[in-house]
């Protein structure tokens, strides 16, 4: 991200994110937890990418995010969470060339929607 203000763009990518999310029925407050619980984990150490099912990312890869999300909610949503994280987290180190340190602070964006009355939604 070469923007003039890169945590702005952050921001903007988290509420998009968040806008799909919140769309799915199926994503309650647990799924909320279990959701940034594992894309925590895969900062620190990039184990949910190691474990998902590579076909599956790759098939959730080719269909736009909206969908991917309705869908992963009505087949499985514990192995959908992960191969979303993963996929999340894939497009923010590769595509959008963000380091570790913006990977977190889109993480912090991202816990501010989805839970604005906590810690992080008095920050963003």
């Amino acid at each position: 991200m070469t923007a003039a203000h890169p945590d702005k763009c952050l921001t903007l990518l988290a509420e998009n994110l968040y806008t799909k999310l919140d769309e799915a029925n199926w994503f309650t407050k647990e799924w909320r937890l279990k959701f940034c619980s594992y894309f925590l984990q895969n900062l620190i150490d990039e184990a949910i990418e190691a474990e998902v099912d590579s076909r599956l990312l790759e098939r959730v890869r080719h269909i736009p995010l909206t969908r991917g999300i309705k869908l992963i909610g009505k087949i499985s949503p514990e192995t959908g969470l992960k191969v979303l994280v993963a996929l999340i987290c894939i497009e923010l180190r590769t595509h959008q060339k963000l380091d570790r340190e913006k990977q977190y602070l889109f993480y912090n964006a991202l816990m501010a929607k989805l839970f604005p009355g906590s810690e992080f939604g008095q920050k963003y």
